[in-house]
């Protein structure tokens, strides 16, 4: 087994790259009324005939949101989710700071906790969608989406009372091509002045032995896996543990990596584990 060691020298912002590459079919069943309560509801995308599936995370009626927490429930042996995207909408929620963004099991979740900004003083009101999920088709089936341990909260963390409203979906055609799943996600604890951060990371290794350095400006992780076999690493870095120039090297070799400044996260190009 070969292992990896990971370093990096954190930087101004970072990244999430997810890849992305198909379409859906769905026959949506079901209907919903209006109302004027605050909700957080599921809404999938009209059908495609290509094994995707595509949803949209919506909020509405909402009055002084400063941040949202939910899970969604899904049946991995008909979905499997391969990208989250947060949605920045200038009329609604306009900018965002992710505390947890990931897939988990055994119960096939997908957990995200997003708020505005880190100091915004402007709550939001209205309406908006907040997320897009991608999932491909693995199985024709009728299959529920259910939302839970949902949460809307004003920016002095008081809960704001709503309703959730899942969905039924008719998958009928599934994807035939070649993917890459959204691993389940490992978070590391990190304490600045009394005040915990979590480096959120996406990986298909083994991970170990995490350590970050304020001192030094660095962080690195030991990278695990089988030999002869790529690994990949996805890290979601909050602002405040980064500053100056960003670098990034596996086993002491410098690599390539993508930066999303908006996701705030940093994504390694994948290495040989041998």
């Amino acid at each position: 087994m070969k292992k990896n060691l990971f370093d990096a020298t954190v930087g101004r912002k970072s990244v999430l790259v997810l890849l992305v590459f198909l379409t859906f079919s769905v026959v949506i069943c079901g209907s919903r009324g209006s109302t004027s309560e605050p909700t957080i509801s599921v809404n999938p995308r009209e059908p495609t005939n290509d094994g995707r599936l595509i949803l949209d995370i919506a909020i509405s009626d909402v009055t002084d949101l400063g941040g949202y927490e939910f899970k969604l429930k899904y049946d991995s042996n008909v979905l499997m989710p391969i990208d989250i995207t947060i949605v920045d909408d200038p009329e609604f929620f306009y900018d965002h700071h992710i505390f947890h963004r990931g897939v988990h099991g055994p119960d096939s979740h997908i957990w995200l906790v997003v708020t505005l900004p880190l100091g915004a003083v402007d709550s939001v009101s209205g309406s908006g969608t907040i997320t897009t999920i991608e999932f491909i088709v693995r199985a024709p089936a009728e299959t529920a989406l259910e939302l839970y341990d949902t949460i809307l909260g004003n920016l002095d963390a008081e809960a704001i009372e709503h309703i959730s409203v899942d969905a039924h979906v008719h998958l009928v055609n599934t994807w035939q091509g070649e993917y890459v799943p959204m691993c389940p996600s490992r978070v590391f604890s990190v304490e600045i002045d009394g005040v915990d951060f979590d480096v959120i990371t996406h990986s298909n290794s083994t991970l170990s032995e995490f350590d970050f350095s304020r001192s030094w400006n660095s962080m690195k992780l030991l990278v695990e896996g089988t030999d002869n076999t790529y690994g990949y690493l996805d890290l979601e870095i909050p602002k405040e543990l980064l500053s100056g120039s960003l670098s990034v090297t596996v086993d002491g070799t410098p690599v390539d990596f993508t930066i999303d400044r908006k996701c705030h996260t940093l994504l390694p190009t994948p290495h040989v584990q041998s």
